[in-house]
């Protein structure tokens, strides 16, 4: 008995043993784990007072707008507004007060940006293409018009071959004639022996054969050079008809980037108010609309339009410039026909928004005495400037108008032993006749508007009765 009674004791000091083992191992798991979390509460304590310094030290959340703004946002606790929340959203009010509603984000701002750099880089792109095609356009101008040169050196030379056979033949017949001349003769002569006669007849017969050898090898010379070169022209053509093909694709092309250039240039402007006893009148554009001094302008009516000889019923030139108004003075009008407000006024050379390019090329009267003026062609070159426009030397694509006087006048014929300065003002007319008639010719196939002088002097607004004035 008694020792069942000691073995149920020792069970219970066991079990009290187990038991207290187990609660000393959840208290020290608590107690690493309270240890543990302590230290992440110190940490997030301490990161917390960091940021609170870094938004307002501890003296200017007692007192101050600091101050103010914490108590007011701990009135409005409904609201869950912050401190932050009050500052940003007063920036925004002082912002929008600044630079107005539509300018009130950072973000809008880089939109805007963005746009027009990507405009920008649009245009960029397209001017790269334009000129991309106009080099394009013009490598295969100028390799057509050496092609061209080809043909008409290789027809040249063709023609020479066909010569040099015709000389050949008749030559041959010469020779023939000549031969069968001298057997007749020796036939006639009865004193010669029979002998002699056959051994000369046999002779010419001989030199006739070889002669007549001779000139159809070199006639099959010649015409197997012919043949060479008739080859050399068709390839040289069909070269040249696909390089017309290649500039009509790249011509489509630049039609479709490039502005299109009208026939009749379209009006710039219009009259404001006319002062008729003073001799003035005023116009709607001015300095921001790239307006000089000096400009001189053709006015039309507006109910009739610009007509296509660009005749107007006034003329004037610019005087004063001021931001978006400027002050002409009437050099020209018709009495019958008055300036009225409303009226359209226009320049061929001018234009607000791009500069217009220009081509110059033959003689030109611009007093309208009949009779070509020396520095006519300066004159007209002058009177673009003035009004905004520049001067091209070479004409091409990019061209926008050629303005063309009078053909200068075909030489007169002189004999080869004519002094040589004589000779060589002769060539030299002559040259610059071809140039006129290809410079014609060219601008018709790059479909280049073109001005002649009266048409071109109408539509800038000149006067000849200005010149005489002045």
């Amino acid at each position: 008995m008694a020792r069942v009674v000691q073995q149920r004791t020792n069970m219970t000091h066991l079990y009290l043993l187990i038991v207290m083992t187990f609660l000393f191992l959840i208290a020290t798991v608590l107690a690493v784990w309270l240890y543990l979390d302590g230290d992440k509460a110190k940490l997030a304590r301490n990161e917390a007072e960091s940021n609170l310094a870094e938004l307002a030290s501890p003296r200017q959340r007692e007192r101050g707008d600091i101050a103010l703004l914490l108590r007011e946002v701990r009135k409005g606790k409904g609201r869950k507004q912050t401190v932050m929340g009050l500052l940003l959203e007063q920036r925004g009010a002082f912002i929008e007060t600044i630079a107005g509603p539509e300018r009130d984000t950072t973000f809008e701002i880089a939109r805007q940006k963005t746009d027009e750099a990507g405009r920008m880089i649009a245009e960029v792109l397209d001017e790269t293409e334009k000129i991309t095609l106009f080099d394009g356009v013009q490598l295969a101008v100028e390799r057509i018009e050496q092609l061209q040169g080809d043909v008409k050196d290789l027809q040249q030379a063709k023609a020479d071959l066909q010569s040099s056979i015709a000389a050949v033949q008749a030559k041959l017949d010469e020779e023939l004639g000549i031969a069968y001349d001298q057997l007749v003769e020796t036939q006639t002569e009865h004193e010669v022996p029979q002998q002699q006669l056959s051994d000369t007849q046999d002779r010419h017969e001989a030199q006739l054969t070889d002669a007549h050898s001779q000139a159809i090898a070199q006639v099959q010379g010649l015409e197997k050079r012919i043949s060479q070169l008739s080859d050399d022209i068709e390839k040289k053509v069909d070269e040249i008809g696909r390089g017309n093909e290649v500039i009509s694709q790249l011509t489509r092309r630049i039609d479709a980037l490039k502005p299109p250039v009208p026939e009749v240039p379209p009006a710039d402007g219009k009259i404001l108010k006319v002062q008729a006893q003073e001799g003035i009148c005023y116009i709607n554009l001015g300095f921001d609309d790239n307006l000089l001094a000096g400009t001189p302008f053709s006015v039309y009516s507006s109910a009739i339009g610009i007509p296509p000889d660009g005749k107007g019923k006034a003329t004037l030139e610019v005087t004063t410039v001021n931001k978006d108004v400027s002050v002409c003075r009437i050099i020209t009008q018709d009495k019958s026909d008055p300036i009225l407000e409303g009226d359209l006024i226009s320049n061929a050379a001018y234009d607000p928004k791009r500069t217009y390019t220009f081509f110059v090329i033959g003689e030109f009267d611009l007093l309208d005495a009949g009779r070509m003026g020396v520095d006519g062609s300066d004159q007209i070159k002058a009177l673009i400037r003035r009004s905004g426009g520049k001067i091209v030397t070479k004409l091409d694509l990019t061209t926008d108008y050629l303005v063309t006087g009078r053909i200068p006048p075909e030489p007169p014929a002189v004999s080869d032993d004519a002094e040589p300065q004589v000779l060589e003002a002769m060539r030299d007319l002559e040259r610059r006749r071809q140039e006129y008639e290809e410079i014609e010719e060219k601008a018709g196939n790059m479909k280049i508007p073109v001005l002649n002088t009266h048409r071109f002097l109408a539509f800038i607004g000149y006067s000849p009765k200005r010149v005489l004035e002045e």
